[in-house]
């Protein structure tokens, strides 16, 4: 999770400094002691937000092994071994605690890119000297920064695809759902896709304020089709599936994403404000809105 945004007036705004930031590092003793308690502090210091681990990185860790206690539905497969080099990039790294994870696991499979702001970078680069993820700087909604990863990595549908995109609590700030947006419909977008291939979003995601979030998944569920990843810790056939790491107090969400069929040829508008009024979506110039998301809520409550 890492934020900040340019307003229209042009006054910079850097979230992950909020006024009366007062904020600890989560615990987690499974993980890498880079991102243990006394690195978060120390990050936290340099970084702001940033620096945390945040809730929804550990879920989709959890997820991403190919071996796990739980059960998940749909499990993570990749891809049939691939006859080229595939590469999965993560938004909003953070601390890189989900890029330094997957390229543990998949090294030998795919190139790991995990992105956030310049300032971040260096973080980036400090945590992940001991894998071979790569830290690389990527400003929500910023064209220029989006070509430069396309050209260094190559990046081509054909011969050197971007397979997967992760997304770890990056759903919170109202001034930034534009911008994430965005990005994530450009990385859906040609170049780097075909109609045969799409890169696959995975969001981990935790619900802090439904008024504040809804409006993007309003939005998010024009361009992209996506369904919840279920959970179950039963040892044999699971009879209770429920979202991972729902409690009372704390549900977190995961979803997996592709963009809907026919999308990259709908126009995207050049406003942050018509984009998050639907303009565009489904061809046409008109406002709308998707409730796939408060329907997965209302569902989840059910389970």
């Amino acid at each position: 999770m890492s934020f900040h945004t340019r307003l229209a007036s042009g006054y910079h705004m850097d979230l992950n400094f909020p006024a009366h930031l007062h904020i600890q590092p989560s615990v987690s003793d499974s993980f890498a002691p880079e991102f243990g308690f006394v690195s978060q502090e120390k990050a936290i210091k340099e970084v702001g937000i940033a620096g945390r681990v945040w809730e929804s990185a550990y879920p989709l860790c959890r997820y991403l092994e190919p071996t796990s206690l739980f059960k998940f539905e749909p499990p993570f497969l990749l891809d049939p071994e691939p006859s080229s080099r595939h590469h999965v990039l993560e938004l909003g790294s953070g601390t890189g605690i989900v890029a330094h994870h997957f390229a543990h696991l998949y090294s030998h499979r795919m190139v790991t890119i995990a992105t956030d702001l310049p300032e971040v970078v260096p973080i980036l680069e400090k945590h992940l000297c001991t894998s071979s993820a790569i830290a690389r700087p990527l400003t929500w909604g910023y064209m220029k920064d989006v070509e430069l990863l396309q050209r260094e990595f190559h990046l081509d549908p054909n011969a050197s695809p971007l397979s997967l995109i992760l997304c770890s609590d990056l759903v919170y700030f109202p001034e930034l759902h534009a911008p994430l947006l965005r990005t994530l419909i450009l990385l859906t977008s040609p170049p780097f896709c075909t109609e045969s291939h799409v890169p696959r979003v995975i969001i981990s995601y935790k619900l802090r304020s439904q008024t504040k979030e809804t409006p993007f998944w309003a939005i998010f569920g024009l361009w992209f089709s996506f369904e919840p990843v279920l959970l179950s810790s039963g040892s044999s056939l699971p009879t209770h599936w429920h979202p991972i790491n729902e409690t009372s107090d704390d549900r977190a969400l995961l979803f997996i994403a592709r963009r809907r069929n026919g999308s990259a040829e709908w126009k995207v508008p050049d406003s942050d404000v018509d984009l998050m009024l639907g303009v565009g979506a489904f061809g046409t110039e008109t406002m709308k809105q998707d409730d796939r998301f408060e329907s997965l809520l209302l569902l989840s409550m059910e389970l």
